[in-house]
């Protein structure tokens, strides 16, 4: 019996997505998500208009976001991809699941590790952050924060 295995359009193996259009899709992903934010902080302005309330709410952002850059962002993604497409094509597929398996529950246990230590030291990294803020605003920053975190 033979297996019946995909093919593309002129008869041989399928396709994978070249670099090209992966980084157009990662780029294009990028993009949409700046918009979106931009629209976000249109719409705050908006209806909030500048004072504490805003402040407190763009400087609740700053810890989680600093946190989405070091293990989910940029670095990351510099890192890994070519550790994974090296191991993928000199040990094969299932040697490259096991590093992403290894990988994602690493960096799994690290954000959680993380967002618990920030969710605990909140009060004081924003005091530390943002000294300038008065009593009623730093509270608001370290609820937002821990909301978004």
């Amino acid at each position: 019996m033979s297996e019946d295995v995909p093919q593309s359009a002129s008869g041989g193996p399928p396709r994978r997505p070249g670099v090209g259009a992966i980084a157009s899709l990662l780029a294009a992903s990028v993009l949409l998500s700046r918009l979106l934010g931009y629209l976000r902080d249109v719409a705050l302005a908006d209806r909030v208009g500048a004072g504490a309330e805003a402040d407190a709410y763009y400087a609740a952002f700053q810890i989680p976001d600093l946190l989405n850059y070091l293990l989910a962002g940029g670095a990351l993604a510099i890192a890994f991809i070519p550790l994974y497409t090296r191991i993928r094509d000199s040990r094969g597929e299932a040697a490259a699941e096991r590093l992403f398996a290894n990988i994602l529950g690493t960096i799994g246990s690290v954000s959680l590790v993380a967002t618990v230590a920030l969710w605990v030291y909140a009060e004081a990294l924003i005091a530390l952050q943002f000294p300038h803020f008065d009593a009623a605003t730093s509270a608001l920053t370290v609820r937002l924060t821990r909301i978004v975190l």
